[in-house]
């Protein structure tokens, strides 16, 4: 018998490819990052899971998820979070301890996911977790008129997933 959770399937926008299952989404850098950012200055850095924007701008990349209803899937989506530079320095000198010990920090989303209006600059909270893994990203209750709160609280059907694979698959992430 097959596992209803795994049947679902999309065409990929950028390759024609069918593929099966539920893969995650990620964006490579915050939205104030681009291309110019390294040459400003020497107070710039990018890694897969930091940014430093001029000496001022701490980002952390974590995994935003989705609950997908009728089935016990996520949809994960890597983001960035702005951190206060006290929060990216303890998170950055703890990153291979105990991080849950840090508890909840404030941030604001650093990236603009398609199929959303103005998520760039959405409250979150910042969940650092154990054994070297990316922090979970939630959607502030200051936030809960939008419509990212409601998918990541309340979960989203197979059919927007299907519309954000769309999104997603189609664009530069």
């Amino acid at each position: 018998m097959t596992d209803p959770d795994t049947t679902f399937a999309f065409r990929c926008a950028c390759c024609g490819e069918v593929i099966e299952g539920i893969p995650d989404f990620g964006f490579k850098s915050p939205v104030y990052w681009s291309d110019k950012t390294p040459g400003l200055s020497d107070n710039n850095s990018l890694t897969p899971d930091t940014c430093v924007i001029e000496d001022c701008g701490f980002f952390v990349r974590g995994v935003l998820e989705m609950p997908v209803i009728d089935t016990s899937h996520r949809f994960g989506v890597g983001v960035w979070s702005t951190l206060s530079e006290p929060n990216y320095h303890r998170y950055t000198e703890t990153f291979s301890q105990d991080q849950e010990s840090l508890g909840p920090m404030s941030g604001y989303l650093s990236n603009q996911l398609p199929c959303y209006e103005e998520t760039d600059a959405l409250p979150v909270v910042v969940l650092p977790q154990n054994g070297n893994q990316r922090p979970k990203i939630w959607i502030a209750d200051a936030s809960r008129e939008h419509p990212l709160f409601g998918d990541q609280h309340d979960g989203i059907t197979k059919e927007r997933l299907g519309e954000l694979f769309a999104a997603f698959s189609g664009g530069q992430h």
